[in-house]
């Protein structure tokens, strides 16, 4: 038979290791769930592109010719 105290820090002991095993899947379930470099680096570049895309869009557009108004012969402010 087991005496009392090996009851008890065999139980301790077992309970120790399931602390430490949730506290270890805790860890990796955090480093998961946070963006890494490599992907805030891909954002940023996807987010750049579409920016660029928008500019060349733009500058591609044709202009519309500037507004004169009649020819009166006067000059505007």
């Amino acid at each position: 038979m087991y005496t009392e105290l090996q009851l008890l820090n065999a139980t301790t002991a077992h309970r120790d290791r399931e602390i430490r095993q949730e506290i270890t899947d805790n860890q990796l379930a955090g480093n998961l769930s946070q963006p890494t470099l490599g992907s805030r680096v891909i954002s940023t570049l996807g987010h750049s592109l579409v920016n660029l895309g928008q500019q060349l869009e733009q500058a591609a557009k044709p202009k519309a010719p500037a507004f004169h108004g009649p020819k009166t012969g006067q000059l505007h402010a």
